[in-house]
């Protein structure tokens, strides 16, 4: 048709692997701070600090335990409702349109559910 392009788009997913936080690691000895890390491997910090401690929970900065617990539940849902399309066969963009979220939250939530161990199915069934 006439005036319509055909675009590509290619979706990256990241995921925390060993080369990466050896890499990390690396640079810490090495007396770089976090900032001039996350700059040299093209990361964020947060991301950063959880190479270099897998235990550091950068989303769990609410103020309160009740706010905590609301953004955890949250992310749960989504974490849930994501996986649930994604096992559909939808790609990353049609499952933040259909949830009506951006990538960086979705992409958040799957990492939550990875770091917390969340059993995803019981959730599917409790919501």
């Amino acid at each position: 048709m006439p005036g319509i392009k055909e675009t590509v788009v290619e979706v990256s997913e990241k995921f925390l692997n060993r080369h990466d936080r050896k890499r990390a690691l690396e640079l810490k000895e090495t007396g770089h701070n976090v900032s001039q890390i996350a700059q040299i491997m093209g990361r964020t910090h947060p991301l950063v600090n959880r190479l270099l401690n897998p235990e550091y929970q950068y989303y769990q900065t609410a103020g309160t335990r009740a706010e905590t617990h609301r953004r955890m539940k949250l992310y749960e849902r989504l974490a849930v409702e994501g996986l649930k399309l994604k096992a559909k066969g939808l790609s990353i963009q049609e499952i933040c349109s259909t949830l009506k979220t951006k990538s960086d939250p979705l992409l958040r939530a799957f990492d939550m559910a990875k770091d917390q161990g969340w059993d995803l199915m019981a959730g599917e069934n409790a919501g």
